[in-house]
């Protein structure tokens, strides 16, 4: 996919070729750097969701080509996910209360995104968010695994009967695949 820089967007199809995010010997043959590749493709992800508010939603390594100059070409955008400017918004204001170590913050914002309804017990999701936050508090990006995370998160989201948004869930599911393919990319 070409996207035009003139205001209109203008999608185009031609060939692709490259090779396979994945194929390490292949990227390495080129002499194409891997932790510059995992960097470009992590910004990749970023970019999508937070500054287009689209994303693609099916990121296996069969639909990521690594062109000669290292940038990554994407192909089938069959699956992709959307997100409005709010909830754009409602996931920077989440990472903040995250990194400020602020469950009532979150807790806050997971009521204004429609997660949490007046059923749930506020008292109780901000504690088990509070327990959640403080089991990340002071950990490097490296130390982390999203997977892990998503599934505590998805965890107290049933503990509470909290309704993820779709797009959430996508978003999710892209996130843990992407991360399976930075650690191979670059474990560090």
């Amino acid at each position: 996919i070409h996207w035009s820089h003139t205001t209109e967007r203008v999608l185009t199809m031609q060939r692709l070729t490259g090779v396979k995010i994945d194929d390490l010997d292949g990227l390495k043959r080129r002499d194409i750097d891997l932790h510059d590749v995992a960097e470009r493709s992590a910004n990749l992800v970023l970019a999508q969701v937070f500054e287009h508010g689209f994303f693609h939603a099916d990121p296996h390594p069969g639909n990521f080509f690594v062109q000669p100059d290292g940038s990554i070409a994407m192909l089938d955008f069959g699956m992709v996910g959307r997100l409005d400017a709010n909830l754009q918004e409602s996931l920077l204001r989440i990472g903040m209360a995250v990194g400020r170590q602020d469950a009532e913050r979150l807790t806050d914002e997971f009521f204004a995104i429609g997660m949490a309804n007046a059923n749930v017990k506020r008292k109780a999701l901000q504690r088990d968010l509070d327990h959640f936050i403080s089991r990340y508090a002071g950990r490097s990006i490296k130390d982390l695994a999203a997977a892990k995370t998503v599934d505590e998160v998805m965890t107290i989201a049933l503990r509470h009967r909290l309704q993820m948004p779709a797009e959430l869930v996508m978003l999710f599911r892209v996130v843990g695949i992407s991360e399976g393919l930075g650690a191979q990319l670059d474990p560090n």
